[in-house]
């Protein structure tokens, strides 16, 4: 706590005998109890609402009880969103804005908040139910409020609770980009991220093969490989391996290998060929080496494969091909 009462300290305006309501006011953490993301909030009066959390000072009402808690902040950046989940911490600030009240059209001075603090450094969830609170302290005689219920409590209030713990309990961690010198990167809490990077020689990652030091590259990933070990939580992006990314490269070499989706199974129901990347496949999809007709089978139609041939099989010995009649005016070359 001492932290964030010396930062505040900073921005705190000089005192003139009477209070200044234009004085600079201070930043605080606050712990978020509910958070407005539809109009079936109680925090919800207007579209503006949406995003609004209401949230307990953990300065000066830590040891409020809930039920009483009031105060309510919006998103200090409309343009630049990271919706809290209830349990997690947030900067409060103060600034002039307009209220929700249509007969109300004047600024006034009310709460902001952004950053989610990662308390538990965490970048997927950093939810607590005890932030500023001393859990020793439930009282023990009370039959509806035990340590198990409120530790639960916040994950209540979270529609999709599977999204961000696993056997109800263990916090799931969303791999996250381990970080190269110089970087610039924007992280998900879902394993979504966007690196602004660069070549560099004296990094081990797969796009430091060509290039000069300083060329600039930016990928998009998203990849749902998650883990409950924080120990395993970085990882580098590959392309071969991602669920989806693209790379922009200015100089750089990423090797991709050719490979078929296995939700699919496009190839393997119908070439019976494997539908995992592998030299057996690229050798079936190459033009000069291809002597069963594949590749034309496979990309010159104007139909997706899986209506264009079917491959009808006797006792698991695949039969050949037969294209279904083409469409009007489709030329297929021989």
């Amino acid at each position: 706590m001492s932290f964030f009462k010396d930062l505040g300290g900073l921005y705190t305006g000089h005192q003139t005998g009477r209070e200044n309501s234009l004085q600079q006011l201070k930043t605080f953490p606050g712990h978020v109890m509910e958070v407005c993301m539809d109009s079936n909030s109680p925090l919800y009066e207007s579209t503006r609402d949406i995003g609004k959390i209401k949230f307990r000072d953990l300065v000066n009402e830590y040891n409020r009880s809930e039920d009483l808690v009031v105060k309510v902040a919006y998103p200090l950046d409309r343009s630049i969103a990271r919706y809290p989940y209830p349990g997690e911490e947030v900067i409060i600030y103060r600034a002039f804005g307009e209220t929700t009240s249509p007969l109300t059209r004047t600024m006034v001075n009310i709460y902001f908040y952004s950053f989610v603090v990662s308390a538990l450094h965490n970048p997927s969830f950093n939810a607590h139910p005890f932030i500023g609170t001393d859990k020793y302290h439930i009282d023990k005689t009370n039959p509806f409020i035990s340590y198990d219920t409120a530790k639960k409590r916040f994950d209540k209030r979270i529609k999709e609770i599977g999204s961000v713990k696993e056997n109800g309990d263990k916090i799931k961690v969303y791999k996250q980009l381990k970080p190269y010198e110089g970087d610039f990167i924007l992280q998900g809490r879902f394993g979504n991220s966007i690196r602004f990077g660069s070549t560099s020689q004296k990094e081990d990652n797969a796009w430091k093969q060509s290039g000069l030091n300083g060329d600039g590259i930016m990928i998009l990933r998203v990849d749902r490989d998650s883990t409950t070990n924080e120990k395993d939580m970085l990882v580098a992006e590959d392309i071969n391996k991602d669920d989806t990314s693209m790379y922009f490269c200015t100089a750089q070499k990423v090797e991709l290998e050719l490979a078929c989706s296995p939700a699919l199974k496009t190839w393997i129901y119908n070439f019976d060929v494997p539908d995992k990347g592998s030299k057996e496949m690229e050798k079936l999809l190459n033009r000069d080496s291809d002597t069963s007709g594949l590749w034309q089978k496979a990309v010159e139609t104007n139909k997706p494969v899986t209506e264009a041939y079917q491959t009808p099989k006797n006792d698991g010995v695949p039969l050949e091909p037969t294209p279904t009649t083409p469409a009007p005016n489709t030329t297929t070359q021989q």
